[in-house]
């Protein structure tokens, strides 16, 4: 007998966005924040992920920085935490030398080091665990003249490290995961 549940939980384990900011001058901040992952699991369990951008377009020809940072909050019974800038991502160019399209990803994050600033050993993660996760996109655009715009398509997915679900020993796959398709 099918679960009463409309849609797959993972609906909401990936998105993809597309941003555009225009740079309005000195002292002001161009930022846009962007939630992206949405997962409420009711287990724990250990996830991987893919972080993805792209710098699609750019209207500058005089330099600049654009810049993504994920921010993450995992939870765990009744706590969480939030990781600023899980993961980060820049590019500065000079006049005349920005490579559009420009693409990032990574299913690994570099931690801080252990021991301060002074250890140099890497803390390499490579999956995290948690119940309940949510993922924020900050896009950020830095340029030298007003007017300037920069476009760039953000994207995160995570996945169950082991994904095992009751209800598939059951023959109870609402939502068409048994299908293949």
């Amino acid at each position: 007998m099918p679960s009463s549940v409309r849609n797959p939980p993972w609906l909401m384990w990936g998105n993809s966005i597309t941003q555009k900011l225009t740079w309005q001058g000195l002292g002001a901040v161009q930022q846009q924040t962007t939630q992206l992952v949405r997962i409420a699991y009711g287990r724990p369990e250990n996830w991987t992920w893919l972080f993805e951008a792209t710098l699609l377009t750019l209207n500058n020809a005089n330099g600049g920085t654009f810049q993504v940072g994920f921010d993450l909050t995992v939870g765990l019974g009744r706590t969480s935490t939030t990781i600023q800038n899980f993961e980060f991502y820049q590019n500065t160019w000079i006049a005349g030398a920005a490579i559009v399209p420009y693409q990032w990803y990574s299913n690994t994050v570099i931690g801080p080091g252990r021991a301060g600033k002074a250890d140099l050993r890497e803390n390499i993660l490579r999956n995290i665990c948690a119940q309940d996760i949510q993922l924020t996109a900050r896009f950020s655009y830095l340029s030298i003249h007003a007017g300037d715009t920069c476009e760039a398509e953000i994207s995160a997915y995570f996945s169950p490290v082991s994904h095992i679900r009751p209800e598939w020993f059951k023959g109870n796959m609402n939502a068409g995961e048994d299908s293949g398709r």
